[in-house]
């Protein structure tokens, strides 16, 4: 996780990073480093993020995870 000052709360805190399941090469993404095409919204109201893995290159649909 990477750390920031937060000035309005005058304190540090952690950024989360999203992640992402490729169900192609069942690996874990950081989402910063897919190729993003598309984002919707499930039927629990999640968000569904269709991206490019850059591990296999094939396209995928997951949820985001944070």
């Amino acid at each position: 996780m990477e750390r920031y000052y937060n000035t309005k709360l005058k304190k540090y805190q952690f950024k989360r990073k999203i992640q992402v399941y490729c169900s192609h090469c069942s690996m874990w993404i950081n989402e910063e480093t897919t190729k993003f095409v598309n984002i919707e919204e499930g039927m629990q109201g999640e968000d569904k993020l269709t991206f490019i893995c850059p591990d296999c290159g094939q396209t995928s649909t997951s949820r985001r995870y944070g």
